[in-house]
């Protein structure tokens, strides 16, 4: 059977057995600990801010958040807003909603392999997806990806079942579709290609209304989509186009940072290849399943190349994460193909091997975490003499630096009265964080002397005190350490 084989008789799966669903509760559980148990590691960084200054307010208030700030659909942030009012806006409070996704994604990629594969190959998709360090990291992170990825697993499912015209797969289709644009833009991509292989399929009334209610919910976000476009979370991505296909390849495989990272990266990396190229080994059924998979995935980096020919460079892995359970559904159809043997079956194993070295790793390891540290840097402005001025290396870091931080402004007046000056600096490649030291006194303000110098994982704090409180215009103070950078400053009092 082919992918565009419209044939209703594409068989239902069988029933799981005992045993198998024992294994996917194991499987739930491991996706489950590597999620939820690191949390609160890191502190939140600046997109995350966003997040937890829009879900602090009403209702009403998180839309306008949504409005004024953000750059994605307002589904996360509605189901954000009940989850706090029960959870908090902690770390781990905020966050655990997009663990819950990133757990649940487990047991709805099972659900696709179970549907166009068979009981080894399903399980195997649950395993690479239950310790794939990317999906992990976004497990992690409050932001609407984890859910829009979950969305459109569900939504994948569905379409699977309608290939076969199970009850009520095309409105749950329509239903999960019309909820992963509504989480998050970058579900577009790989739910116009499932239409198009719906209609391709079952071109009959009933597909077309399924389709038609979709195209209906993406155009009721139109308006919301054209209000945001000058947000500032809404800029585009600079930087190498052939770098940044590298990296994705590289993300894909074992996430952003980690233990061992050229090593590991290399082993990942090759596993992923080696599933792939025994897809041809497969019985046929898998094949054809695999070819579903990759014609819906590849429409995702389609799209960003097409953007990127118009100017708007989006070529980052965060983009394509909806398409990463569909790439481990392919892996996992090679390693469990016969011919594969236990060779397939040790791949597979081995890969999730590596997969959750990466996670533990980085979750343990502080200096693994790319998040910036505020937290950290915060707990580190000890013994604060105010009022006192906050420059913030890079000017980005004033806002999730502002929630560790009581009583902190941007100034109003050109002029400062301070008594210390802290300079919080995330920027790893100073040359100061490689040992060298800072001046005793503040450039052109010798009032100002060193006081303290600590370091977390990634930020290096110092303190300059003066002995009374004294006025100081603020462009000198970004000028004394700047080098160049962006920087910006805040006061507390």
């Amino acid at each position: 059977m082919g992918v565009t084989d419209p044939s209703p008789s594409a068989a239902a799966p069988s029933r799981p057995a005992v045993g198998e669903l024992w294994v996917l509760a194991a499987l739930v559980v491991v996706a489950a600990a590597v999620r939820f148990a690191s949390l609160h590691a890191a502190s939140f960084w600046l997109d995350e801010a966003y997040s937890v200054v829009a879900l602090r307010g009403s209702l009403g208030d998180v839309w306008h958040a949504v409005n004024t700030t953000e750059s994605t659909p307002p589904l996360y942030y509605l189901l954000g807003w009940v989850w706090t009012q029960l959870f908090g806006t902690s770390e781990a409070g905020l966050r655990s909603l997009s663990a819950l996704a990133g757990t649940a994604l487990v047991p709805a990629v099972w659900l696709a392999g179970r549907e166009l594969l068979d009981r080894r190959a399903a399980l195997i998709a649950a395993a690479l997806t239950a310790t794939s360090p990317l999906l992990v990291w976004f497990s992690q992170e409050a932001r609407a990806y984890s859910l829009a990825v979950l969305l459109c697993a569900l939504a994948f499912w569905q379409l699977a079942r309608a290939r076969r015209r199970a009850p009520g797969a095309l409105v749950w289709w329509a239903v999960f579709a019309a909820l992963a644009l509504s989480a998050h833009y970058i579900t577009v991509f790989p739910l116009l290609a499932e239409a198009a292989v719906l209609l391709w399929w079952r071109r009959d009334r009933a597909a077309v209304l399924a389709v038609g209610a979709v195209g209906l919910a993406g155009l009721a976000l139109l308006p919301l989509l054209v209000s945001q476009r000058d947000n500032p979370l809404a800029g585009y991505v600079h930087g190498t186009p052939v770098r940044q296909v590298a990296e994705i390849v590289k993300q894909f495989a074992v996430g952003y940072d980690g233990p061992w990272e050229a090593l590991l990266a290399t082993l990942g990396i090759a596993l992923l290849v080696t599933g792939l190229a025994l897809v041809p080994a497969a019985p046929a059924r898998s094949r054809a399943a695999a070819r579903l998979c990759l014609l819906v995935a590849v429409a995702a980096p389609a799209g960003l190349l097409l953007l990127l020919v118009a100017g708007q460079n989006q070529l980052l892995s965060r983009y394509l994460l909806p398409v990463l359970p569909l790439v481990l559904l392919v892996v996992a159809a090679g390693f469990a193909a016969p011919r594969a043997g236990r060779w397939g079956v040790a791949g597979a194993a081995l890969l999730c091997a590596v997969g959750l070295t990466v996670a533990i790793g980085v979750a343990v390891t502080p200096s693994q975490r790319t998040r910036e540290d505020w937290r950290g840097a915060a707990d580190a402005l000890s013994s604060p003499l105010r009022p006192r001025a906050l420059v913030v290396f890079p000017a980005s870091g004033t806002l999730p630096l502002s929630l560790y931080l009581r009583d902190v402004r941007t100034p109003v007046t050109p002029d400062l009265q301070v008594r210390e000056i802290d300079f919080i600096d995330t920027e790893l490649d100073r040359d100061h964080r490689r040992g060298d030291p800072f001046p005793a006194t503040l450039p052109g303000n010798p009032l100002f002397r060193l006081a303290e110098q600590s370091r977390t994982s990634t930020a290096a704090v110092v303190r300059y005190v003066a002995p009374v409180p004294t006025t100081i215009p603020a462009v000198s103070i970004l000028g004394a350490q700047a080098g160049g950078r962006q920087s910006a400053v805040l006061v507390q009092r």
